[in-house]
């Protein structure tokens, strides 16, 4: 009895294994395509695995949707271009803004350097270039949402023209860096 369960060890389960891999192969592979295809978490998976398996660096390989708390620079109140509303708005300096996107504060001034990104309207007393809140905001949610395309399809995060001209094109809606919204009558 003591030899029947030394048969049942590795060997023997690995070659049960091979067998009904090789009976039911085609199968199991389209179920693994109806999955793949189906469910988000699993393709993410499988992903993250063949990245690592080609030893390609993964920068973030799961998207952190957690809200970064950075100290902003000042608060400035921002007038609108007729001068009869106003808004108090929070500012953000270039490294609080990197910060907020979750990259390197050089990699965004070489951004705004080569107009890839738009550049800052207001300056503060020491003459470092500030973004509103709102802004900032539009550019953490874009940059976001393509980290979230790029890993869902297997490709590294890189700013893409298509990533550019949604960042522009949210700006181009903004009056001087405040939603129209946002403005309220001056007193």
């Amino acid at each position: 009895m003591s030899e029947d369960m030394e048969l049942k060890t590795s060997n023997n389960k690995l070659k049960y294994n091979r067998e009904y891999y090789n009976k039911n192969k085609d199968r199991i592979r389209e179920q693994k395509k109806k999955r793949y295809q189906n469910d988000a978490d699993y393709r993410n998976e499988l992903n993250l695995k063949r990245r690592k398996a080609r030893g390609v660096s993964i920068e973030s390989p799961i998207i952190d949707e957690t809200e970064v708390e950075v100290a902003y620079d000042c608060v400035m109140k921002v007038l609108s271009p007729d001068q009869t509303k106003s808004c108090v708005c929070k500012m953000y300096t270039m490294s609080g803004t990197a910060q907020k996107m979750r990259i390197k504060k050089e990699k965004l001034i070489h951004w705004i350097y080569l107009e890839k990104l738009p550049n800052a309207r207001y300056r503060n007393d020491s003459n470092w270039r500030l973004f509103t809140e709102f802004e900032v905001e539009i550019m953490r949610k874009a940059f976001t949402k393509f980290r979230k395309k790029a890993t869902v399809n297997n490709y590294r995060f890189k700013l893409t023209k298509e990533l550019t001209d949604y960042i522009n094109q949210e700006f181009t809606d903004l009056i001087g860096g405040i939603p129209a919204d946002k403005f309220t009558e001056e007193v």
